[in-house]
């Protein structure tokens, strides 16, 4: 399982890197999609289950960076267009649902939703990459004023928490973004195959178990890592341990891969295969709509009056 390869289509989100100059900051902007033949790009869901891949990626390498030591704003530099790459990414993914608009697909509450998030994930991302240059060039700045003494001790020390700051402030921003990422491709799968926009995913229904589901589920949110104790292997998600006979279950239909965090070694992030984007999409699109919440109009609720020690 551990360096399984990946398929030509794993990387599509990373086949544009070079958009932004290391250390400029990114535009939110609009802009046409590169043409590529229909059957050299997966599914609009499956896109989005590998950018929420990526994602992933990203955060473990941004949990891993350190500012200590040699060299930081080196590794901020080289960690910053991959920041704003995924940004690029997740607008062409918007850009990719307003051609499949333009197929017919009608703007329901589902793909409106849909969109707002993927303008969402996209903000997040560049709102990131400006903390990581922030981080960057209050680094620099402070080494060109330093003398030997400073940057030993003192006032570098107190930049250097300052970059800590942004470096963190840049993690929590696309913290959930595989979750985000992830959740959005499922209920555009549906949502797609509801309209009669059915793809080659839509057909690929393996049985998938309630277990092995709920499995890709969260690894497909970057939420599940594996690892070995006294030789043992043993597997973790969000909420504690994660059933291993379910994911060798998984592995041994070739639906996921892993790699090594390097924030943890000797611990490996699991990711969805292709075939795991497509038996996920399709798990989506084959699971009955869920019941709306109550049938009656709620009534509004009455806004708190704040103590009077309060009001301004």
């Amino acid at each position: 399982m551990h360096g399984a390869a990946a398929s030509p289509h794993a990387h599509y989100a990373f086949a544009q890197l070079g958009n932004a100059a290391p250390g400029r900051r990114l535009c939110l902007s609009r802009r046409k999609p590169p043409l590529m033949p229909d059957d050299l790009l997966p599914s609009l869901p499956e896109r989005l289950f590998v950018l929420a891949s990526a994602f992933t990626r990203h955060n473990d390498a941004l949990a891993a960076l350190p500012l200590s030591g040699p060299k930081p704003t080196k590794r901020l530099l080289d960690h910053i267009p991959f920041t704003q790459l995924l940004a690029s990414n997740t607008l062409d993914a918007l850009d990719a649902l307003d051609a499949v608009r333009e197929q017919g697909l009608h703007r329901s509450t589902g793909v409106r939703d849909a969109e707002m998030r993927l303008i969402q994930i996209a903000s997040l991302a560049v709102a990131a990459a400006d903390h990581l240059i922030d981080a960057m060039d209050t680094i620099s700045a402070a080494r060109a004023e330093a003398t030997g003494d400073d940057a030993a001790h003192g006032s570098y020390q107190d930049v250097l928490t300052d970059a800590g700051n942004q470096l963190r402030t840049a993690r929590d921003l696309t913290a959930l973004a595989p979750r985000a990422c992830a959740e959005t491709a499922e209920s555009l799968a549906a949502e797609l195959h509801r309209q009669g926009h059915a793809t080659a995913t839509s057909q690929h229904r393996p049985a998938l178990p309630p277990a092995q589901h709920a499995a890709l589920r969260a690894i497909a949110r970057g939420e599940i890592y594996v690892f070995d104790e006294a030789g043992k292997k043993y597997a973790n998600s969000r909420e504690g341990r994660a059933p291993i006979a379910t994911i060798h279950a998984l592995a041994s239909r070739n639906l996921l891969w892993s790699r090594q965090r390097p924030d943890a070694p000797g611990r490996y992030r699991l990711h969805l295969s292709p075939a795991g984007h497509r038996a996920l999409a399709a798990a989506a699109v084959s699971r009955p709509p869920l019941a709306p919440l109550s049938t009656k109009a709620a009534a509004r609720p009455a806004l708190a009056t704040p103590p009077a020690s309060r009001r301004r």
